[in-house]
């Protein structure tokens, strides 16, 4: 279920109304534009739609680097997946890859603000699920090109870029240098 309320309070106290949130479940996502759900279901372009629900969901989130990580991440994955001639649907799940894995919406949600069904899939595939198999998970990302490009050639292409890395202390570079070369040798094989 998807829902606008105002102010997080408003569902739990009689406070007058000071900000949207756009409540998910039990989950509550602050949105920096009171309109954005209605915009959502109204957008007529695709991609500005991911946008603008990925912005709102992954709000005050940072990456490793403690960098904004809509504005680094996201946007760069999105970038990579344009460089490599994504379609708008394919554009739109590198947007939301992460918004199911790292936030409070859900693939419901996602259906409900009506992306399209190559967008839905792309991202159900690429989310890892909480106590699956690793075996699992790659295997379903190869069994799909859409989702292991995307997985490979976007997201841990972002993720491993050298100036990326280079802002992380010398151990977690090592270390996420070691997980990426592992996932990319998965996604492959």
């Amino acid at each position: 279920m998807l829902d606008v309320v105002a102010d997080s309070r408003q569902a739990q106290t009689d406070h007058p109304p000071t900000d949207k949130a756009l409540t998910v479940g039990h989950a509550l996502i602050h949105l920096p534009d009171p309109t954005i759900v209605s915009r959502l279901l109204n957008e007529p372009d695709l991609i500005t739609g991911a946008k603008r629900l990925a912005e709102a969901a992954h709000r005050h989130q940072v990456d490793k680097a403690r960098n904004d990580y809509f504005a680094g991440h996201l946007t760069d994955v999105h970038a990579r997946a344009v460089a490599y001639g994504a379609d708008p649907d394919e554009q739109a799940a590198a947007l939301l890859h992460d918004v199911v894995e790292d936030t409070a919406v859900t693939e419901e949600n996602l259906l409900d603000l009506r992306f399209a069904p190559t967008t839905l899939l792309i991202v159900h595939l690429v989310t890892k699920r909480a106590g699956e198999p690793e075996q699992v998970y790659y295997a379903r990302l190869r069994a799909c090109e859409l989702a292991r490009r995307l997985k490979l050639d976007a997201d841990i292409a972002s993720n491993s870029d050298p100036a990326r890395l280079a802002l992380l202390n010398a151990p977690l570079r090592t270390r996420l240098t070691e997980e990426y070369d592992k996932a990319r040798r998965r996604s492959r094989t």
